[in-house]
């Protein structure tokens, strides 16, 4: 149980493509021996913004989870530093602005007029290139309605925060007034409002809620 919690550990970080492992007997007891195929390393990260945040803010939280150029790349710790980015504006009231980010190739810098955002010796680094985008949504309408971690029974929250499906929000402070009520509850100490584009101006929201250990 151990090792398979580790060699967990080991895939969600993110950093390898491939983990295995095998045990072997020796004379004094036994051998693990992991086998791992490490991520190509981060050759460059681009951040194209439209809604004038702090982007200090996101460089700090990409550094804490080792996203950094020339170390091995993890989708899932980019994942993750994004998230934590997102959770910070929303305790500032900061909602309506989507984060995303793509892998793109040589050939799309250069052919996607992107080589102004490179310098020259940049490209010809070996490994992945990310670009991260910013982008202002001007409204959203509600589409599903998801919770994890919340414990409080799912119609009684949506009730409680005047969220229902198909309802359009116009400015941050409509999705203010819903976070600062479930964080009023005093069960949390962290809430994440995720927006997951589905079509058109319709997000699907996440709400995650990391509940305080109470007795």
């Amino acid at each position: 149980d151990i090792i398979n919690k580790g060699i967990r550990n080991l895939i969600k970080c993110g950093f390898f493509s491939e983990v295995s492992y095998v045990i072997n007997a020796n004379p004094g007891g036994y051998v693990l021996e992991l086998h791992l195929n490490e991520n190509p390393p981060l050759a460059s990260l681009k951040i194209i913004e439209s809604k004038l945040l702090d982007l200090t803010v996101l460089r700090k939280m990409l550094r804490e989870y080792h996203v950094t150029t020339d170390m091995v790349f993890s989708p899932a710790m980019l994942e993750k530093a994004i998230d934590e980015f997102n959770i910070y504006y929303q305790t500032q009231g900061v909602f309506l602005y989507t984060v995303s980010s793509r892998i793109v190739t040589k050939e799309e810098i250069m052919t996607e007029g992107g080589k102004f955002l490179y310098e020259p010796d940049e490209l010809e680094k070996n490994g992945i290139h990310v670009v991260i985008t910013i982008r202002e949504i001007p409204q959203v309408v509600i589409g599903e309605i998801r919770m994890t971690n919340i414990s409080i029974s799912y119609d009684q929250i949506l009730s409680y925060l005047r969220l229902s499906q198909g309802m359009m929000i116009k400015s941050d402070s409509d999705l203010f007034f819903s976070y600062k009520r479930l964080k009023k509850i005093g069960f949390y100490d962290k809430i994440y409002f995720k927006l997951v584009h589905q079509y058109d101006n319709v997000y699907k929201l996440d709400i995650d809620g990391k509940e305080l250990s109470l007795s």
